[in-house]
């Protein structure tokens, strides 16, 4: 029987173990041993065999109130995990521990903060722990990766989306924390604000630099498929490539951009990148590309059949048929050419800008409605402009009576053409200059008259 305190990193590890042949085990034999360990903030206990260098495998199990600083009893100092992922934990898994320090565990069970997982994991104890993982869960919440930037982005607080983007520095240290990666399958997650299916996510931190890949992802009702990069080592910056289906824009655009006015199920492709110490900053160095596809939706807060058909309407939504579109993002400005969307008998172009940084909109619609057996339709353009909590959307009058305007002036100018050439006795084209034609004429006329006076004709 021994019973010994132990101080690997400062603070007392207490241990009280049994051996059952002491005496070969001395000699460096591996023996049948029980060891119960405990410290600040948990305990765990091993049955097993092991030998004298530290070399062991059995049964473990573990139990922690406080993860870190259990670990920084054993001198794993620093770990600091999120709630929902082990800042308290339960664990019973088969386990090899080797001298160079190489933990593995084999039919393994794990609660942490009540997420129930089982799978396998190996370790490489070292002052950056190596690890690699294979998991599955069930139901899973991680509200720990919940920030106020999340919340910022996910429109939660009024005060907040009226005065723009958190400019709360973004502490990454977290991707420093460790290296390897981790296979994760489960029912459902709650994390960071987002509310995801069943799905497999693959998780690989690299000296400071997090992949995630989504093999694919259940999320805003849809598929997500694709890899998020979040990289903290010579300062701050995100990064992804997704291709999508089956989205609802209301939630994903919701909670990701703070803006629920659109509503629908997209299919679609995403590429972005942006850097910054805050999620403002990010938001304003916003760059990337991608296109979109919806079929049926609408728009709340704008009706554009009232609006072309007075006295009708839905409610102050723009109900739709289809939308489509492609954008570029550069500085955080969200910039598309070639927006339609149809409806009822209306047709809309858009283009335009949509301030992803300083939430704004600088936007023009052009709906057209069919004109009847053929006949070119009425188009009343509708600007939308300014701050996205409260947009101005009025008709563009100016442009909408410009083709008629064009249609007046091209008459007219047909008709100064005709006249022209009539008194002019010459066929005038309107490819040519007016102004130059009648000073061509006139300068003629002068030519003539002149050689008339001096040859005497």
């Amino acid at each position: 029987n021994v019973d010994l305190t132990l101080r690997p990193a400062g603070a007392p590890l207490q241990v009280q173990a049994e051996v059952g042949s002491f005496a070969a085990f001395l000699n460096g034999a591996v023996s049948s041993v029980g060891a119960s360990v405990a410290a600040d903030g948990g305990s765990l206990r091993f049955d097993g065999r092991a030998d004298l260098t530290g070399a062991a495998t059995g049964r473990v199990t573990a139990k922690t109130t406080d993860t870190e600083a259990f670990l920084t009893a054993f001198g794993q100092s620093g770990i600091a995990l999120p709630q929902g992922l082990g800042q308290a934990m339960v664990i019973g898994a088969d386990a090899t521990y080797t001298t160079d320090g190489r933990l593995a565990l084999r039919d393994m069970a794990l609660d942490l903060d009540g997420n129930r997982l089982e799978g396998g994991l190996d370790v490489v104890l070292s002052d950056v722990p190596q690890f690699t993982a294979q998991l599955n869960g069930g139901d899973l919440t991680v509200p720990g990766l919940t920030s106020a930037a999340t919340a910022a982005a996910a429109g939660e607080s009024s005060e907040v989306a009226a005065s723009g983007w958190s400019k709360e520095p973004i502490d990454a240290a977290a991707l420093a924390l460790a290296n390897g990666t981790a296979v994760v399958s489960f029912n459902s997650l709650k994390a960071a604000g987002l509310e995801f299916g069943a799905s497999k996510l693959s998780l690989t931190l690299d000296r400071s630099r997090g992949v995630l890949k989504l093999k694919p992802a259940a999320l805003f009702g849809g598929q997500v498929l694709g890899q998020v990069v979040a990289n903290n080592r010579n300062g701050f910056s995100v990064g992804g490539k997704l291709s999508f289906n089956g989205i609802r824009l209301e939630k994903g655009l919701g909670q990701l951009a703070g803006y629920d006015r659109l509503n629908g199920e997209a299919l679609g492709e995403l590429e972005y990148l942006a850097s910054g110490g805050s999620l403002d900053a990010l938001m304003r160095s916003l760059s990337g590309k991608g296109w979109l596809e919806v079929n049926k939706g609408f728009f709340t807060g704008f009706d554009l059949e009232k609006l072309m058909r007075s006295g009708r309407g839905n409610g102050g939504s723009t109900v739709f048929d289809q939308l489509s579109g492609s954008y570029a993002i550069e500085k955080g400005n969200l910039v598309n050419q070639d927006l339609l969307v149809t409806l009822k008998g209306i047709r809309a172009d858009g283009s335009g800008r949509i301030g992803l940084g300083a939430q704004d909109l600088d936007y023009r619609f052009a709906p057209t409605i069919s004109g009847l057996n053929g006949a070119a339709g009425l188009t009343i353009p509708v600007l939308i402009t300014g701050p996205w909590a409260d947009p101005k959307i009025r008709p563009d009058l100016k442009n909408a009576l410009q083709p008629e305007i064009d249609a007046v002036e091209q008459e007219a100018k047909d008709r100064v053409i005709e006249k022209l050439s009539e008194e002019l006795d010459m066929e005038v084209t309107p490819e040519q200059d007016l102004n130059q034609v009648i000073r061509d004429r006139i300068e003629q006329e002068a030519k003539d008259q002149l050689l008339r006076l001096l040859g005497g004709d």
